[in-house]
């Protein structure tokens, strides 16, 4: 009778379970309970929901409310339905995590909650894990304190993800606290504990506190395994470490770990960012004798590398094995090819490769690809397309960052005879909501004081640029020298070269002693310039090309060429070789002397020397031919700049309209 009574309620509650299903999927249908649940879960039939799903659960979770279920006890008909109940939320959340829709999982989880159904650490760690990753921390930590509300013990992974998810925000104090609280638990920490803190430590770059965690993994009797030694050659590799990499590289082989792709990709990005290439592709290499197919990051790290040491051909050439082993390219590869030829003045070919980017692959280019190209192209004079391609990023949904503004204020300076563009365009980059950084302030400080010889303007901004913590650096202080000197202030500029090595610590280097030179020589204090190169070599800095153009430039601009042509035998005697500048500054007082075959000579050596020459070059010969009145060959040589997409003169066409004003190029 008994057992018969029992079968009657069992099936009265798997009846009222299934109602409980047809009305969850009834309220789902209308979007009332479950607005944005998986679309999958429409067809969720009612007979799942009446068998015995007890089975699924993990034995050590298997819980009604805070009472612990063993395999062997029979749960009467109320605890089963707690029980199926629990199921359908849990497979609800489940769904959502894996469709990364994790505010859909915590919403199913405040219906859990409020159902009453029963949680179990399964589910806790499911969304702390998902917290993490959507860096909500906040989150994570409350469902921490659900979990012990319900008398649950935590699990050694349950940490492992509230560590790990601070440590990838560089929250190194709190990864401890959680660390703290797992000892407090009697949870032992496992190896993949410490390798979560060290990998954080190893990420900011703080090698004493990953040595000291390497330390206390061989405390616990704890053997490193190869995610260990992957993050201190990571940390090297990031540092430009190499050595230390490769002796932990050695030490993790010696251990029996074998490396695997991460640590490989490790030390190619490590080479590559030296552009150390034989290091990288020795590496590269050792991939295919140890059986280990190269993915998207191997590429992105050869790439980059060969790019940035301006070898296309060999970046190009790994673009064509990317292909061939099955890797699809991503933005960074283009973008490393499209830096590289913008460097090399190509800008065709690094639009060609734009357009193979978003035609041929379909890739979409994101902000970097933006800021390479915007960069690039107003530093080679083709301002137009650059603002096309910064109104195309707007168009595409991209912020720009805050160093597409320092591309823009430093052009801005460059060509502008007005700095109020520039200034145009920092106030532009607050109305984004980007913060300035060093080199905002540095173009801002450089831009005033060096280039529109506004000292106070500048002087306002390395106010602006100390109140915001940052440190002046010597690019900085060398414009505020530079800046006071260009106004005719010698004594303020030399000052400030005290100061620099007083106040913060950086010591006067080659572009203090030329700025100083400079203004001495602007002052007419050409016996206090000499001195200065005495200076200069007491302190043990000998003198670079920079330094005698100085002096080159300064006769040459007075027509005094014998001198001019005696600082360039000094130079040569000092064993520096003769730059762009120093040739251009020869040609610019052969022109205006009206020696035209010097100046021709002069054009002719460049090419033979690999200098290529500049806007400045050939405004000076075009200059030179138009006081001799020959106005053929000025046109002739106007139209060979032209040819070469140079603006007509350093700060651009006379009457340009500002960018403001101007009809933008469309970007390709």
């Amino acid at each position: 009778m008994l057992s018969s009574s029992r079968s009657v309620l069992r099936l009265v509650c798997c009846l009222g379970i299934a109602l409980k299903a047809s009305f969850f999927l009834s309220q789902k249908a209308t979007g009332f309970l479950f607005p944005t649940a998986p679309q999958r879960l429409v067809s969720f039939q009612p007979l799942f929901v009446a068998r015995d799903v007890s089975s699924e659960w993990p034995e050590r979770e298997r819980r009604v409310g805070k009472q612990v279920i063993k395999p062997t006890e029979e749960p009467d008909a109320a605890e089963t339905v707690e029980r199926e109940d629990a199921s359908i939320f849990y497979r609800l959340i489940v769904d959502s995590i894996e469709l990364k829709k994790y505010g859909e999982a915590e919403s199913t989880y405040v219906k859990m909650r409020e159902a009453g159904a029963p949680v179990n650490a399964d589910i806790i760690f499911r969304l702390i894990t998902a917290s993490c990753k959507s860096a909500d921390l906040t989150r994570a930590g409350n469902y921490f304190k659900d979990l012990k509300e319900e008398g649950i013990a935590p699990t050694p992974e349950i940490f492992n993800a509230l560590i790990l998810g601070c440590c990838r925000r560089n929250k190194m104090g709190d990864a401890l606290v959680w660390f703290t609280e797992m000892k407090a638990h009697g949870i032992a920490p496992q190896i993949d504990t410490f390798n979560c803190i060290l990998r954080g430590y190893s990420s900011t770059g703080n090698t004493a506190q990953a040595l000291k965690w390497l330390d206390f993994i061989r405390q616990y009797d704890l053997t490193p395994n190869a995610k260990t030694y992957t993050a201190l050659i990571e940390m090297h590799s990031r540092k430009g470490e190499m050595e230390a990499a490769e002796k932990v590289a050695a030490e993790m082989q010696a251990s029996g770990a074998a490396p695997g792709l991460a640590t490989h990709n490790a030390l190619i990005y490590g080479y590559a960012k030296q552009g150390r290439r034989r290091d990288a592709q020795r590496w590269f290499r050792a991939l295919d004798e140890r059986g280990l197919a190269p993915d998207g990051d191997t590429f992105v790290a050869l790439i980059h590398g060969a790019a940035k040491a301006r070898k296309l051909a060999e970046a190009e050439a790994f673009f064509d094995r990317m292909l061939a082993a099955g890797v699809r390219p991503r933005a960074g590869v283009f973008t490393s090819l499209i830096d590289g030829h913008l460097k090399r003045r190509a800008p065709d070919r690094a639009l060609r490769w734009f357009a193979r980017m978003t035609e041929e692959f379909g890739v979409r280019p994101n902000l970097y690809t933006y800021n390479a190209l915007i960069d690039g192209l107003l530093k080679i004079g083709r301002e137009a397309e650059a603002l096309g391609f910064y109104d195309r990023l707007l168009a595409e949904g991209w912020r720009p960052s805050t160093p597409t503004f320092n591309s823009l204020i430093s052009n801005a300076f460059r060509l502008s005879d007005s700095p109020d563009e520039a200034l145009r365009w920092a106030a532009e980059l607050r109305r984004a909501g980007c913060r300035p950084d060093l080199r905002t302030y540095a173009a801002l400080v450089h831009g005033l004081m060096v280039l529109h010889g506004d000292p106070a303007g500048g002087l306002r901004w390395f106010q602006a640029l100390l109140a915001q913590g940052l440190r002046p650096n010597a690019f900085v202080l060398n414009a505020v020298v530079d800046g006071f000197g260009k106004a005719g202030e010698l004594a303020e500029a030399h000052a400030w070269a005290r100061r620099m090595e007083a106040e913060y610590g950086v010591a006067p280097d080659q572009v203090t002693f030329t700025a100083l030179i400079d203004a001495s020589l602007r002052a007419g204090a050409a016996a206090e310039a000499a001195a200065l190169l005495g200076e200069m070599r007491a302190r043990g800095l000998r003198p670079e090309a920079l330094v005698f153009n100085v002096f080159i430039a300064h006769h040459a601009k007075a027509g005094r060429m014998d001198e001019a042509v005696a600082w360039l035998r000094a130079l040569k005697a000092e064993g520096r070789r003769p730059d762009v500048a120093t040739i251009n500054s020869l040609i610019g007082g052969y022109a205006r002397a009206g020696q035209m075959d010097e100046a021709l000579r002069l054009f002719r050596w460049m090419g033979g020397e690999g200098l290529a020459p500049t806007a400045l070059t050939y405004a000076a010969m075009v200059d030179g031919y138009a006081r001799l009145q020959d106005l053929e060959e000025a046109s002739r040589w106007f139209k060979a700049m032209e040819a070469e997409k140079f603006t007509p003169g350093p700060k651009g066409p006379a009457g340009t309209p500002p960018p403001w004003e101007r009809q933008r190029a469309p970007a390709r």
